[in-house]
């Protein structure tokens, strides 16, 4: 059965996925073939056409390795001319003979070249190697055939027809086989490309699944940050919370007020002065800097004394310009330290032990909602919702240039098909 017949076979085969259909303009048919089902075209054509190469071929091969036997016993007779016969001077029979020694090992060359051919190899290369092998042999030996032909005429004759045999055997085949090369090179081409587009499909695939869990991923962080941002929610909306936050407030008030009066024991204290106090007396650095570090826990009673006794010396070298300040500032900074008595210190203190006390009984009071760690959670599953986000959209793009550089591909293949069965076939099914 010839290979159109075995097409025309699978074309009317129903249920196979294949339909002939009548081009609009009333021309060729065409064919909705299945991916899957391409190599039950090309496999007849293939298995035809390489039979017909090979049988070919087997029978180039017979005529071309007898016709180098044929060579090689012209050969020989070239070489055992005998050059006594002829009158001309010996300087030209000489000549002559070394010219023919020439010429004889360019055809040994040749005739090697032939018996290193290998059968296994594609027919086509073998012909270029004896093509090429024969036009050096022709280039090569061109000066010294034309001085061997001035004495040995016949013998020269025969191997220059035989050569010229073995150059129209190399033309007969390739002008008779040259289409079926072709075509099985083609084929060959067509499985190559349907081999990428399987792995381009596969790829498809691959890139679609992960595109499919990453959107499931992104679906499940999306239901947790529902859940989540419900939850904080009805916390927010709770009495609990309200009464938390309210607490919380009184705190933090608390704490600026205890802050706020370590600012004003700060500026009454005037640390520049007592820096610059502590070269003078570098014995009180250790009073001073430790007041300085922690001036919200006041002076205990037991070191009054001993920080009033500092602060009236500093008033003392201010007066005596040995702690040199601004003459304007001068003043106002005397007045200042004077102000820190034992009456103020005592004041201060107490102020300071009465609002510690109340932010210790609020804190005691304090029953946090955890509402923060809550919203800590909802952000970082905002920010991994946004990158899965990311990551689908790099799955598409890669998806559209990949089902596009397919689709590209399906319309080469179709193409290919079309050249080699002279059929306009549609291909379905891609998997």
């Amino acid at each position: 059965m010839g290979f159109f017949d075995f097409f025309k076979k699978l074309v009317n085969i129903e249920g196979k996925g294949r339909e002939e259909k009548k081009e609009a303009d009333g021309g060729e048919l065409s064919f909705e073939v299945k991916f899957s089902e391409i190599a039950k075209f090309t496999a007849p054509l293939e298995k035809e056409s390489v039979e017909r190469v090979n049988s070919a071929a087997a029978e180039f091969y017979s005529e071309i390795f007898e016709k180098k036997e044929e060579l090689k016993e012209l050969s020989e007779e070239l070489k055992k001319f005998d050059l006594n016969k002829r009158k001309e001077p010996e300087k030209i029979k000489f000549i002559v003979n070394q010219n023919r020694e020439a010429y004889l090992a360019f055809i040994a060359i040749f005739l090697l070249d032939i018996e290193k051919i290998n059968k296994e190899e594609e027919i086509e290369k073998n012909i270029e190697k004896i093509r090429k092998s024969l036009d050096n042999f022709t280039r090569q030996s061109a000066r010294s055939y034309y001085i061997v032909n001035e004495l040995i005429g016949k013998e020269l004759k025969n191997i220059t027809e035989k050569l010229k045999e073995i150059d129209e055997l190399l033309g007969e085949f390739v002008s008779k086989n040259l289409e079926l090369i072709a075509r099985i090179k083609n084929i060959s081409k067509l499985d190559e490309k349907i081999k990428d587009l399987l792995e381009k499909k596969k790829f498809e695939k691959e890139i679609e699944k992960n595109s499919l869990l990453i959107k499931e991923k992104k679906n499940e962080y999306e239901k947790k940050f529902q859940m989540l941002k419900e939850d904080i929610e009805k916390i927010k909306s709770s009495d609990d919370f309200k009464k938390s936050v309210e607490l919380g407030e009184k705190i933090q008030i608390k704490e600026r007020e205890i802050f706020d009066l370590s600012c004003f024991i700060s500026q009454e204290a005037n640390f520049k002065i007592l820096d610059k106090y502590s070269y003078y007396s570098p014995e009180n650095k250790k009073i001073i800097d430790k007041f300085k570090d922690n001036s919200l826990e006041i002076l205990p009673p037991e070191n009054e004394g001993q920080f009033l006794r500092i602060v009236k010396e500093c008033i003392n070298l201010i007066n005596q310009e040995k702690i040199q300040v601004k003459q304007w500032q001068k003043e106002k900074i005397i007045k200042s330290l004077m102000g820190l008595d034992k009456e103020k210190i005592k004041e201060l203190r107490e102020k300071h032990d009465s609002l510690k006390k109340e932010l210790e009984s609020l804190k005691k009071m304090e029953n946090p909602i955890r509402i923060n760690e809550k919203q800590d959670d909802l952000d970082k599953i905002s920010s991994e919702i946004k990158i899965l986000e990311k990551e689908i959209c790099l799955e598409e793009e890669k998806k559209g240039k990949l089902t596009g550089k397919i689709k590209e591909e399906t319309a080469e293949i179709e193409n290919s098909i079309h050249k080699i069965f002279n059929k306009r076939v549609k291909i379905t099914n891609i998997v």
